[in-house]
Protein backbone atom coordinates (compact mmCIF):
# COMPACT_ATOMS: atom_id res chain seq x y z
CA UNK A 1 0.00 0.00 0.00
CA UNK A 2 2.89 2.44 0.86
CA UNK A 3 4.27 1.82 -2.42
CA UNK A 4 0.81 2.31 -4.38
CA UNK A 5 0.87 6.15 -2.60
CA UNK A 6 4.71 6.76 -4.16
CA UNK A 7 3.44 5.77 -7.52
CA UNK A 8 0.38 8.21 -7.07
CA UNK A 9 2.54 10.78 -6.84
CA UNK A 10 3.85 9.94 -10.32
CA UNK A 11 0.17 10.03 -11.48
CA UNK A 12 -0.29 13.60 -9.52
CA UNK A 13 2.99 14.70 -11.46
CA UNK A 14 1.83 13.60 -14.72
CA UNK A 15 -1.49 15.10 -14.64
CA UNK A 16 -0.11 18.67 -13.63
CA UNK A 17 2.50 17.72 -16.62
CA UNK A 18 -0.51 17.36 -19.31
CA UNK A 19 -2.22 20.38 -17.80
CA UNK A 20 0.41 23.11 -18.50
CA UNK A 21 0.79 20.94 -22.32
CA UNK A 22 -2.75 20.38 -23.47
CA UNK A 23 -1.70 19.04 -27.08
CA UNK A 24 -1.29 16.23 -28.41
CA UNK A 25 2.84 16.66 -28.11
CA UNK A 26 2.08 16.86 -24.31
CA UNK A 27 -0.19 13.93 -24.30
CA UNK A 28 2.46 11.87 -25.95
CA UNK A 29 4.85 12.89 -23.69
CA UNK A 30 2.54 11.56 -20.71
CA UNK A 31 1.99 8.58 -22.41
CA UNK A 32 5.62 7.35 -22.72
CA UNK A 33 6.30 8.61 -19.44
CA UNK A 34 3.42 6.76 -17.80
CA UNK A 35 4.11 3.63 -19.75
CA UNK A 36 7.55 2.85 -18.79
CA UNK A 37 6.30 3.60 -14.79
CA UNK A 38 3.61 1.51 -15.13
CA UNK A 39 5.11 -1.78 -16.56
CA UNK A 40 7.53 -0.83 -13.41
CA UNK A 41 4.71 -1.40 -10.89
CA UNK A 42 3.03 -3.62 -12.27
CA UNK A 43 6.68 -5.61 -12.03
CA UNK A 44 6.54 -4.80 -7.98
CA UNK A 45 2.62 -5.94 -7.71
CA UNK A 46 3.69 -9.36 -9.31
CA UNK A 47 6.99 -9.46 -7.02
CA UNK A 48 4.76 -9.04 -4.10
CA UNK A 49 2.86 -11.69 -4.80
CA UNK A 50 5.94 -13.89 -4.29
CA UNK A 51 7.70 -12.30 -1.53
CA UNK A 52 5.28 -10.43 0.97
CA UNK A 53 7.61 -7.66 2.71
CA UNK A 54 7.63 -9.47 5.78
CA UNK A 55 11.62 -9.91 7.09
CA UNK A 56 13.22 -6.71 7.45
CA UNK A 57 16.07 -7.35 4.81
CA UNK A 58 12.18 -7.64 2.47
CA UNK A 59 11.14 -4.20 3.66
CA UNK A 60 14.67 -2.50 3.30
CA UNK A 61 14.81 -4.16 -0.56
CA UNK A 62 11.44 -2.37 -1.21
CA UNK A 63 12.33 0.52 0.05
CA UNK A 64 15.14 1.11 -2.15
CA UNK A 65 12.46 0.32 -5.29
CA UNK A 66 10.56 3.16 -3.30
CA UNK A 67 13.30 5.37 -3.23
CA UNK A 68 13.82 4.84 -6.69
CA UNK A 69 10.44 5.35 -7.65
CA UNK A 70 10.27 8.46 -5.80
CA UNK A 71 13.46 10.04 -7.69
CA UNK A 72 11.80 9.31 -11.37
CA UNK A 73 8.35 10.79 -9.87
CA UNK A 74 10.41 13.80 -8.97
CA UNK A 75 12.16 14.12 -11.76
CA UNK A 76 8.61 13.81 -14.05
CA UNK A 77 7.73 17.20 -15.08
CA UNK A 78 11.11 17.78 -16.87
CA UNK A 79 11.81 13.77 -17.49
CA UNK A 80 12.87 15.47 -21.26
CA UNK A 81 15.33 17.71 -20.35
CA UNK A 82 16.65 18.97 -17.15
CA UNK A 83 15.94 16.05 -15.00
CA UNK A 84 16.43 13.29 -17.61
CA UNK A 85 19.70 11.94 -15.79
CA UNK A 86 17.90 11.62 -12.25
CA UNK A 87 14.88 10.00 -13.94
CA UNK A 88 17.32 7.45 -15.77
CA UNK A 89 19.23 6.43 -12.35
CA UNK A 90 15.74 6.61 -10.67
CA UNK A 91 14.57 3.96 -13.17
CA UNK A 92 17.91 2.13 -13.49
CA UNK A 93 18.33 1.64 -9.42
CA UNK A 94 14.29 0.29 -9.66
CA UNK A 95 14.67 -2.01 -11.90
CA UNK A 96 17.47 -3.62 -10.33
CA UNK A 97 16.26 -3.63 -6.91
CA UNK A 98 13.06 -5.26 -8.76
CA UNK A 99 15.24 -8.27 -10.52
CA UNK A 100 17.85 -8.94 -6.89
CA UNK A 101 14.45 -9.10 -5.08
CA UNK A 102 12.45 -11.47 -7.66
CA UNK A 103 15.66 -13.48 -7.82
CA UNK A 104 15.68 -14.30 -4.61
CA UNK A 105 11.67 -15.22 -4.65
CA UNK A 106 10.32 -18.70 -5.52
CA UNK A 107 9.18 -17.57 -9.39
CA UNK A 108 13.58 -16.90 -9.44
CA UNK A 109 13.27 -19.41 -12.42
CA UNK A 110 11.42 -16.23 -14.83
CA UNK A 111 14.47 -13.46 -13.81
CA UNK A 112 16.97 -14.65 -16.89
CA UNK A 113 13.93 -14.23 -19.14
CA UNK A 114 13.02 -11.15 -17.83
CA UNK A 115 15.84 -9.13 -16.41
CA UNK A 116 17.27 -8.43 -21.03
CA UNK A 117 14.09 -7.00 -21.28
CA UNK A 118 13.98 -5.07 -18.45
CA UNK A 119 17.93 -4.03 -18.19
CA UNK A 120 17.57 -3.07 -22.09
CA UNK A 121 14.77 -0.69 -21.55
CA UNK A 122 16.61 0.85 -18.34
CA UNK A 123 19.12 1.27 -20.69
CA UNK A 124 17.72 3.18 -23.74
CA UNK A 125 16.05 6.01 -21.34
CA UNK A 126 19.87 6.09 -19.98
CA UNK A 127 21.00 6.17 -23.47
CA UNK A 128 18.65 9.13 -24.06
CA UNK A 129 19.81 11.28 -20.99
CA UNK A 130 23.03 11.44 -22.97
CA UNK A 131 21.58 12.61 -25.72
CA UNK A 132 21.62 16.36 -26.56
CA UNK A 133 17.97 16.47 -27.85
CA UNK A 134 16.53 12.91 -26.32
CA UNK A 135 14.37 11.33 -29.25
CA UNK A 136 10.95 10.43 -28.02
CA UNK A 137 12.14 7.22 -30.54
CA UNK A 138 14.51 6.33 -27.33
CA UNK A 139 11.73 6.46 -24.77
CA UNK A 140 8.88 4.46 -27.31
CA UNK A 141 11.78 1.66 -27.69
CA UNK A 142 11.93 1.51 -24.01
CA UNK A 143 8.37 0.51 -23.68
CA UNK A 144 8.14 -1.34 -26.47
CA UNK A 145 10.86 -3.61 -25.35
CA UNK A 146 9.22 -4.18 -21.95
CA UNK A 147 5.82 -4.16 -22.96
CA UNK A 148 5.51 -6.08 -26.17
CA UNK A 149 8.68 -7.45 -27.57
CA UNK A 150 8.31 -10.48 -24.71
CA UNK A 151 5.43 -11.49 -26.65
CA UNK A 152 6.99 -11.21 -30.11
CA UNK A 153 9.81 -13.49 -28.59
CA UNK A 154 7.55 -15.93 -26.31
CA UNK A 155 10.27 -18.58 -26.98
CA UNK A 156 13.17 -16.59 -24.73
CA UNK A 157 10.62 -14.69 -22.71
CA UNK A 158 9.15 -14.47 -19.32
CA UNK A 159 5.70 -16.09 -21.42
CA UNK A 160 7.62 -19.57 -21.77
CA UNK A 161 7.66 -19.89 -18.30
CA UNK A 162 4.54 -17.90 -17.32
CA UNK A 163 3.20 -21.21 -14.95
CA UNK A 164 6.32 -19.87 -12.49
CA UNK A 165 4.19 -17.37 -11.25
CA UNK A 166 1.53 -18.02 -8.66
CA UNK A 167 -1.13 -14.85 -8.79
CA UNK A 168 -2.94 -14.70 -5.62
CA UNK A 169 -6.17 -13.16 -7.06
CA UNK A 170 -7.92 -11.38 -3.43
CA UNK A 171 -3.94 -9.68 -3.99
CA UNK A 172 -4.49 -8.86 -7.43
CA UNK A 173 -7.94 -7.54 -7.19
CA UNK A 174 -7.74 -5.64 -4.39
CA UNK A 175 -3.69 -3.81 -4.74
CA UNK A 176 -5.18 -2.56 -8.45
CA UNK A 177 -8.48 -1.38 -6.80
CA UNK A 178 -6.52 0.43 -4.64
CA UNK A 179 -4.35 2.07 -6.69
CA UNK A 180 -7.44 3.07 -8.21
CA UNK A 181 -9.30 4.74 -5.78
CA UNK A 182 -6.33 6.23 -4.48
CA UNK A 183 -5.64 7.83 -8.30
CA UNK A 184 -9.07 8.84 -8.54
CA UNK A 185 -8.33 10.72 -5.44
CA UNK A 186 -6.20 12.97 -7.46
CA UNK A 187 -9.14 14.38 -9.64
CA UNK A 188 -10.86 14.88 -6.70
CA UNK A 189 -8.00 16.90 -5.57
CA UNK A 190 -8.16 18.86 -9.14
CA UNK A 191 -11.70 19.96 -8.51
CA UNK A 192 -11.09 21.32 -4.98
CA UNK A 193 -7.35 22.32 -4.99
CA UNK A 194 -6.89 26.05 -5.14
CA UNK A 195 -10.08 27.44 -5.76
CA UNK A 196 -10.56 30.97 -6.11
CA UNK A 197 -13.36 31.27 -3.15
CA UNK A 198 -13.63 34.71 -3.85
CA UNK A 199 -14.65 34.54 -7.43
CA UNK A 200 -17.18 31.44 -7.41
CA UNK A 201 -20.22 31.38 -9.58
CA UNK A 202 -23.26 29.81 -10.23
CA UNK A 203 -21.33 28.22 -13.22
CA UNK A 204 -18.10 27.49 -11.10
CA UNK A 205 -20.26 25.34 -8.81
CA UNK A 206 -21.99 23.76 -11.07
CA UNK A 207 -18.39 22.89 -12.78
CA UNK A 208 -17.09 21.70 -9.29
CA UNK A 209 -20.26 19.26 -8.88
CA UNK A 210 -19.54 17.41 -12.16
CA UNK A 211 -16.06 17.50 -10.84
CA UNK A 212 -17.09 15.49 -8.32
CA UNK A 213 -19.42 13.28 -10.06
CA UNK A 214 -16.90 12.20 -12.41
CA UNK A 215 -14.62 10.32 -10.80
CA UNK A 216 -17.74 8.67 -8.69
CA UNK A 217 -18.77 7.61 -11.84
CA UNK A 218 -15.37 6.19 -12.45
CA UNK A 219 -15.41 4.53 -8.87
CA UNK A 220 -19.49 2.84 -9.04
CA UNK A 221 -18.22 1.65 -12.98
CA UNK A 222 -14.84 0.09 -11.62
CA UNK A 223 -15.82 -1.93 -8.33
CA UNK A 224 -18.90 -3.30 -10.24
CA UNK A 225 -16.59 -5.93 -11.41
CA UNK A 226 -14.21 -6.51 -8.71
CA UNK A 227 -15.90 -9.80 -7.25
CA UNK A 228 -16.52 -11.46 -11.44
CA UNK A 229 -12.47 -10.48 -11.71
CA UNK A 230 -12.04 -11.72 -8.06
CA UNK A 231 -13.71 -15.51 -9.25
CA UNK A 232 -12.10 -15.89 -12.21
CA UNK A 233 -9.02 -15.50 -11.29
CA UNK A 234 -9.67 -17.85 -8.30
CA UNK A 235 -11.10 -20.73 -10.27
CA UNK A 236 -8.83 -20.26 -13.62
CA UNK A 237 -5.56 -22.98 -13.14
CA UNK A 238 -2.13 -21.30 -12.61
CA UNK A 239 -1.12 -21.08 -16.32
CA UNK A 240 -4.24 -19.38 -17.68
CA UNK A 241 -4.42 -16.96 -13.84
CA UNK A 242 -1.29 -15.80 -15.09
CA UNK A 243 -2.28 -14.58 -18.58
CA UNK A 244 -5.77 -13.76 -17.57
CA UNK A 245 -4.18 -11.30 -15.00
CA UNK A 246 -1.97 -9.84 -17.25
CA UNK A 247 -4.08 -9.20 -19.66
CA UNK A 248 -6.36 -7.40 -17.48
CA UNK A 249 -4.25 -5.65 -15.07
CA UNK A 250 -1.38 -4.75 -17.37
CA UNK A 251 -2.46 -3.06 -20.24
CA UNK A 252 -6.15 -2.23 -19.58
CA UNK A 253 -5.27 -0.44 -16.49
CA UNK A 254 -2.79 1.46 -18.20
CA UNK A 255 -5.29 3.14 -20.04
CA UNK A 256 -7.31 3.53 -17.09
CA UNK A 257 -4.72 5.21 -15.44
CA UNK A 258 -3.93 7.48 -18.77
CA UNK A 259 -7.91 8.45 -18.64
CA UNK A 260 -7.30 9.31 -14.97
CA UNK A 261 -4.63 11.47 -15.45
CA UNK A 262 -6.24 13.34 -18.61
CA UNK A 263 -9.56 14.02 -16.43
CA UNK A 264 -7.49 15.31 -14.03
CA UNK A 265 -5.90 18.14 -16.15
CA UNK A 266 -9.18 18.63 -17.95
CA UNK A 267 -10.70 19.59 -14.77
CA UNK A 268 -8.29 21.27 -12.93
CA UNK A 269 -7.99 23.39 -16.02
CA UNK A 270 -11.54 23.82 -16.17
CA UNK A 271 -12.45 25.23 -12.87
CA UNK A 272 -10.62 28.63 -12.55
CA UNK A 273 -8.27 28.99 -9.68
CA UNK A 274 -6.30 31.19 -7.76
CA UNK A 275 -3.10 31.10 -10.05
CA UNK A 276 -5.49 31.14 -13.10
CA UNK A 277 -4.45 34.59 -15.16
CA UNK A 278 -7.45 36.58 -15.45
CA UNK A 279 -6.45 38.55 -19.03
CA UNK A 280 -4.51 36.16 -20.98
CA UNK A 281 -6.21 34.13 -23.56
CA UNK A 282 -5.36 30.42 -22.62
CA UNK A 283 -3.44 27.92 -25.28
CA UNK A 284 -5.35 26.46 -27.92
CA UNK A 285 -7.69 23.40 -26.52
CA UNK A 286 -9.93 22.96 -29.05
CA UNK A 287 -11.45 19.35 -29.88
CA UNK A 288 -9.29 18.75 -32.87
CA UNK A 289 -6.00 20.01 -30.66
CA UNK A 290 -6.47 18.70 -26.82
CA UNK A 291 -6.48 14.84 -25.87
CA UNK A 292 -8.46 15.89 -22.96
CA UNK A 293 -11.15 17.74 -24.62
CA UNK A 294 -14.02 14.71 -23.41
CA UNK A 295 -14.53 13.88 -20.16
CA UNK A 296 -14.93 10.36 -20.55
CA UNK A 297 -11.23 9.90 -21.42
CA UNK A 298 -10.96 6.86 -18.93
CA UNK A 299 -13.64 4.99 -21.23
CA UNK A 300 -11.18 2.89 -23.28
CA UNK A 301 -9.72 1.25 -20.00
CA UNK A 302 -12.42 0.10 -18.09
CA UNK A 303 -13.56 -1.58 -21.04
CA UNK A 304 -10.94 -3.21 -21.85
CA UNK A 305 -10.60 -3.87 -17.93
CA UNK A 306 -14.45 -5.58 -18.33
CA UNK A 307 -13.59 -7.28 -21.96
CA UNK A 308 -12.69 -10.44 -20.78
CA UNK A 309 -15.18 -13.31 -19.41
CA UNK A 310 -15.85 -13.02 -15.95
CA UNK A 311 -18.60 -14.93 -14.74
CA UNK A 312 -22.17 -13.74 -15.74
CA UNK A 313 -20.65 -11.40 -18.50
CA UNK A 314 -20.92 -11.91 -21.82
CA UNK A 315 -17.87 -12.64 -23.92
CA UNK A 316 -14.53 -10.12 -24.94
CA UNK A 317 -14.95 -7.19 -27.14
CA UNK A 318 -12.41 -5.88 -29.03
CA UNK A 319 -10.30 -2.93 -27.57
CA UNK A 320 -7.23 -1.18 -29.00
CA UNK A 321 -6.84 2.04 -27.14
CA UNK A 322 -4.99 4.85 -29.07
CA UNK A 323 -1.46 5.31 -28.83
CA UNK A 324 -0.07 8.85 -30.18
CA UNK A 325 3.65 9.31 -29.83
CA UNK A 326 5.46 12.69 -28.72
CA UNK A 327 6.04 14.80 -31.53
CA UNK A 328 9.48 16.12 -29.57
CA UNK A 329 10.89 17.05 -26.32
CA UNK A 330 9.72 20.38 -24.90
CA UNK A 331 10.84 21.99 -21.69
CA UNK A 332 7.71 21.87 -19.19
CA UNK A 333 7.29 24.42 -16.52
CA UNK A 334 4.57 24.22 -14.23
CA UNK A 335 3.45 25.73 -10.67
CA UNK A 336 3.27 23.36 -7.60
CA UNK A 337 0.34 21.20 -7.21
CA UNK A 338 -1.52 19.58 -4.23
CA UNK A 339 -0.29 15.86 -3.96
CA UNK A 340 -3.03 13.23 -3.98
CA UNK A 341 -0.86 11.86 -1.08
CA UNK A 342 -1.38 15.13 0.97
CA UNK A 343 -3.31 14.90 4.57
Amino acid sequence: MFFDVVFVFTITQLAGVLEDDLTWAGFGRTLLILGVLWYAYTGYAWLTNHVPPRRPALKISLFAGMAGFLLTSVAVPTAFTDTRLLFAVGYLVLIIVHLITFSRSDARAVVPRLAPYDLAAALLILAAAFVGAPPPALWLAAALVQAALPYLTPRHSWIRVADTFHVSARHFVERHGLLVIIALGETVIAVGAGIDIHHVTAVTAGAIVMGLALPAAMWWTYFTDTRNADAALTTASPRARTHLAARTYVLPHYVILLGIIATAAGIHAAVPTRTSPPASPPRSRSPAASPCSSPASPAPGWACASAYPWPDQPAPSPCSPPCPSASGPSPVRRSPRPSACSP
